[in-house]
């Protein structure tokens, strides 16, 4: 694997920094991925992403596209990629602690891939970058059917022409929940759509995987080795919002392991 194909690494503009990016950060970013508007960028001459965690299905976020601000937002910032959540798969949900529960009835596999067409199609006739659906982790509670089957998500992708922002973390939730092994997960996915990565460690909370945007270890790196084996993302970025220094030290172990041309 030669340097060129390395993916950037992407920094998630987060609550762990108030105001600027520290220098040490600047120095190892290539990228930034933002979470909000942000007016003074001058300082940031990297390439500019955006992620919002509303899901494509949530009446709420979609309603409130219908006023074109956000798009002004991401033209204004000069945003190349805009990523948002694949799920959850219903219209209306309640959030019941870390899960969604629908408040709605679910809809069926044919009728979420049609307002998924009509969704993807607006937002892409006004947003004129790249456009990234980032999968969801499967948790049994009726709002997640479907959105988390590999096989509906390379449909969803390739019918709307739009690429996947894959979550580590939701990988592995989903396929402990669903009953599968990792890899055979990932392998059903459609690893070449994949442009970018997040990255962090899924833990148990009272008995139950869950997403904890833990910092990276060694399951996590054999995971994105994987990840670089069989696919070509552009950007990776780590979500992890604890602790400034520790977040520091996982990308200067990050920038490490990508230097090296074989990660194990």
């Amino acid at each position: 694997m030669s340097q060129k194909n390395l993916p950037k690494i992407t920094l998630p503009y987060s609550n762990l920094f108030a105001k600027d990016i520290d220098d040490e950060f600047l120095k190892i970013a290539e990228a930034i991925e933002f979470r909000s508007m942000v007016k003074d960028m001058d300082f940031l001459n990297k390439d500019r992403l955006f992620h919002t965690d509303d899901g494509l299905m949530q009446d709420s976020f979609y309603n409130g596209l219908q006023n074109g601000k956000m798009f002004q937002c991401l033209r204004e910032m000069d945003i190349r990629c805009f990523s948002l959540d694949l799920g959850p798969g219903v219209s209306g949900v309640s959030l019941k602690g870390r899960h969604y529960y629908p408040e709605v009835a679910p809809l069926s596999r044919e009728e979420l891939l049609k307002v998924f067409r009509q969704r993807l199609g607006f937002i892409k006739e006004n947003f004129k970058g790249l456009l990234l659906l980032e999968n969801l982790n499967y948790f049994k509670t009726g709002a997640y059917e479907h959105i988390c089957d590999p096989e509906f998500i390379s449909q969803v992708l390739e019918e709307n022409d739009v690429f996947l922002l894959l979550d580590t973390a939701h990988v592995v939730v989903s396929a402990f929940n669903m009953g599968m092994d990792i890899y055979d997960y990932l392998n059903q996915l459609p690893l070449e759509k994949i442009f970018e990565v997040h990255l962090s460690k899924p833990g148990f909370i009272n008995g139950n995987m869950e997403d904890l945007h833990s910092l990276p270890d060694e399951d996590e790196y054999k995971i994105l080795s994987f990840l670089l084996k069989h696919s070509s993302p552009l950007y990776i970025a780590i979500e992890y919002y604890k602790d400034k220094d520790l977040l520091l030290d996982a990308y200067k172990i990050l920038k490490k392991r990508l230097d090296k041309t074989n990660i194990s």
